[in-house]
C-alpha cells in the first residue's frame, strides 16, 4: 500500500512530474508505433516510470567526481554480490527492471538483445545518477541486470505457453 509520503515524493518533484507527463503523452502513440497494441504502449510507460523513477533529484549536483567510485566498484565482484536481494532496495532494483524486460521481450522477440539493452540502459541511469550527485551504485546494475533476466525469462514462458497452448 502506498503511504501519502510516497506520493507527495513524486508530486512535490518537478522533474519526476515532467517525465511522467511526458510518458502519459506519448505511451499511446509511441507504443502503438512499436506494433502489437497494448504491450508497445505498456513498454512506453513502464519506460517513462523507470527514467521517472531512477534519473531525476531534487536538487542536482552535477559534477563528474562521482563517476570515478561508481566505475571503481565494478572492479569488486564481493562488493557486486554481496547480500544479493538482501534488502528492501535490491528487490525493488530487481522489480524495476522486470517487467520493462518482459515488455520488450514480448515485444521484439530477442532476449538477449534485451537483456543486454537492459543491462545498458541501467548501467547508464547509474552513471547519470552519479553525475547528477545522486550515487550510482554498481549493485544496482547487478540487481537490475537479473531482474531483466527474470523478465526475459517471463516473457519466453508466456510465449512458449501460448505456441503449445493449453494442455489435454
Amino acid at each position: 500500500m502506498l503511504d501519502s509520503g510516497v506520493i507527495w515524493n513524486v508530486v512535490d518533484q518537478w522533474p519526476v512530474l515532467s517525465i511522467l507527463a511526458l510518458t502519459a503523452v506519448l505511451a499511446w502513440p509511441l507504443g502503438r508505433r512499436l506494433g502489437r497494441g497494448a504491450p508497445g504502449v505498456a513498454f512506453v510507460a513502464v519506460l517513462g516510470a523507470v527514467l521517472a523513477a531512477t534519473t531525476t533529484t531534487r536538487q542536482p549536483e552535477f559534477s563528474l567526481g562521482g563517476l570515478h567510485p561508481y566505475l571503481r566498484e565494478f572492479l569488486d565482484p564481493v562488493y557486486l554480490l554481496d547480500g544479493f536481494g538482501s534488502t528492501a532496495e535490491k528487490l525493488a532494483n530487481i522489480g524495476l527492471f522486470l517487467p520493462l524486460a518482459a515488455l520488450a521481450t514480448l515485444l521484439w522477440r530477442r532476449p538477449v538483445g534485451v537483456v543486454a539493452a537492459s543491462a545498458g540502459l541501467s548501467f547508464l541511469i547509474e552513471a547519470w545518477q552519479a553525475y547528477i550527485g545522486r550515487a550510482g551504485d554498481a549493485v544496482d546494475v547487478v540487481h537490475n541486470t537479473f531482474g531483466a533476466i527474470l523478465g526475459t525469462i517471463v516473457a519466453l514462458a508466456v510465449v512458449s505457453s501460448r505456441r503449445t497452448g493449453p494442455a489435454h
